[in-house]
Parts: C-alpha cells; sequence; structure tokens
C-alpha cells in the first residue's frame, strides 16, 4: 500500500514536471512572436510581399530592401531592433553573448517609410554593436492590431553566401521582447 502511494505521488510530479515545462514553452514560444516581418517591392503604398515561400534572397555589395513589419496586437512602439541573426543564434540561450555578423552581412542604415511615421515622431537610428539599429521612437508610435508599417533598409554585404534571418525585436506594453523574423540568403543570383 504504502509503495503504491509512493509510486502514484512520483507519478504526479513527473506529470507535473512535464506539463510545466510544456505550458512555459508554449507561453515563451507564442509571446514572443507578436510580429511578422516579410520584405516587400517598395515602400507604401502598394507594396507587396516578395519571396513569401523561402528565404529572401540578397546579392553580395551594397543593397536597399523594405521590411514590413505587422502586429498581431495593439501596441505603442518606443524602440525596436532590427539585424540579421544567425540560424546558431536562433537556438541558442537568450543570456548567451549575441554572434557577431557585422563582417559577413549589416545594416548600414534605416529608417521608417514616411508614410507609415506620424507627423511629430522623432526617429534615432543608433547603430548597436552587432551590425543592426536600434530604433528610438518620441513619442511612441502608435500601431494597431493587424496593422503593419514598412522599414526602409541599406544592406552592406561582405559575404559570398550565408543563411540566416533578419531580426525585429520590439517590445510589448509590459517591456518584455517581442520577435519577428524572416529567414535571407546571401547568394550570387538576382533578389527576390
Amino acid at each position: 500500500m504504502f509503495e503504491a502511494i509512493i509510486a502514484t505521488v512520483i507519478g504526479g510530479l513527473i506529470l507535473a514536471a512535464i506539463l510545466y515545462g510544456i505550458n512555459c514553452w508554449w507561453v515563451s514560444h507564442n509571446q514572443k512572436e507578436i510580429f511578422k516581418v516579410c520584405f516587400v517591392n517598395q515602400p507604401p503604398p502598394g507594396e507587396i510581399e516578395i519571396s513569401k515561400w523561402g528565404p529572401h534572397s540578397i546579392r553580395p555589395g551594397s543593397s536597399q530592401h523594405y521590411l514590413r513589419v505587422r502586429s498581431n496586437e495593439a501596441l505603442k512602439i518606443e524602440r525596436f531592433n532590427v539585424r540579421f541573426i544567425d540560424l546558431d543564434e536562433v537556438a541558442r540561450d537568450p543570456y548567451e553573448p549575441l554572434i557577431d555578423l557585422q563582417h559577413f552581412i549589416a545594416i548600414t542604415g534605416i529608417s521608417i517609410a514616411p508614410r507609415n511615421l506620424a507627423h511629430g515622431i522623432e526617429q534615432n537610428s543608433i547603430p548597436d554593436d552587432k551590425g543592426g539599429f536600434d530604433v528610438l521612437l518620441k513619442p511612441p508610435m502608435n500601431v494597431a492590431a493587424g496593422e503593419s508599417f514598412v522599414l526602409e533598409i541599406s544592406v552592406k554585404v561582405y559575404a559570398l553566401s550565408w543563411d540566416g534571418k533578419i531580426s525585429f525585436r520590439g517590445h510589448d506594453s509590459d517591456g518584455n521582447r517581442r520577435y519577428g523574423r524572416k529567414d535571407v540568403r546571401v547568394s550570387e543570383s538576382d533578389s527576390t
């Protein structure tokens, strides 16, 4: 009888630990993916998503790209970061140091498309130390659920080939980091 009680308690603890782990993963996974990002062919209006079903191709050298960011919930965006990340970095522990890619691929300039930037909002773009930019908006930009805005980004590619992602990191109203990412491939072929 005593052994059956111990086995039941241990089984219950194991089940509780498994369910807790699944719940933590589910919450963190869904919490961070509030933004959807994609490359578009031009600044608004009339922009069309490109490279919808695969990685966005970028040729070595300097080029201009348009990144549309859509929020799945209403937010006041005060700051955000945009940079390229290595595929290894996607799976890393969030407290490990960031991988420095600026000698392979870097963003050299960034701005919100003028049509999306409301009158009176000042944008301050500061290079981060990983080949991307931190962007501060004063006052914060209001974005409704389902609304999008377009970023004009200048890119310098030094590598002849590379696979990774472009990462948009914003913050929700509670200050939690929220992400949107899109696959990117550096290749000699034409940009899509």
